[in-house]
């Protein structure tokens, strides 16, 4: 990507990218991440499907993968900047994020927090039987995120208030006296 309309013909790996940094993976990170967003701004009204957003934030973290900032801003520009009931490919895109920035940072709470948050609210639900799918892998990830030292205690209480929504007392009970 150029600027002002101009595609890219290629964009290097991540580790071409890390290699070409000469130890200046942080300066260069930060260049990809300003490029992302100028490719964000100049682009998300004329092309919504923003096909290189992904690439570009991948990059990102690919040559900083310790960069937390632009797993938070992926994911909130792709879930929420693009979110689209009839098409969910942003959404899985700005999970897929997500999950990345899980492996890269188990110890952190946020994270599966929020994919629990995408999979229990924000994926359509026109198909019970999907949705209901999709609700439970959000338990899941919150049960994780719920049983890290750095969450918040209420988010234990919010846990076994969606236990309840969706009908699983025993869960909720069993969850409730391991706390």
């Amino acid at each position: 990507y150029g600027g002002f309309g101009a595609e890219v013909i290629s964009l290097p790996d991540g580790q071409a990218l890390r290699v070409a940094a000469l130890g200046y993976e942080g300066a260069l990170a930060d260049a990809m991440w300003m490029k992302a967003f100028f490719y964000y701004a100049d682009r998300a009204k004329v092309d919504p499907r923003l096909k290189l957003l992904k690439a570009f934030v991948e990059r990102v973290t690919e040559i900083d993968p310790n960069f937390a900032q632009v797993y938070y801003w992926a994911h909130t520009l792709l879930s929420f900047g693009r979110y689209d009931l009839e098409n969910i490919a942003f959404l899985e895109d700005a999970t897929w994020f997500l999950k990345k920035a899980v492996r890269q940072f188990p110890n952190q709470y946020y994270f599966p927090y929020q994919l629990g948050f995408d999979y229990y609210f924000l994926y359509p639900h026109a198909d019970p039987e999907r949705a209901k799918d999709w609700r439970n892998e959000g338990l899941q990830w919150m049960r994780l995120a719920a049983d890290m030292p750095d969450a918040p205690e209420s988010l234990a209480m919010e846990l076994t208030g969606m236990y309840s929504k969706t009908g699983q007392l025993d869960v909720e009970i069993k969850y409730l006296k391991d706390i």
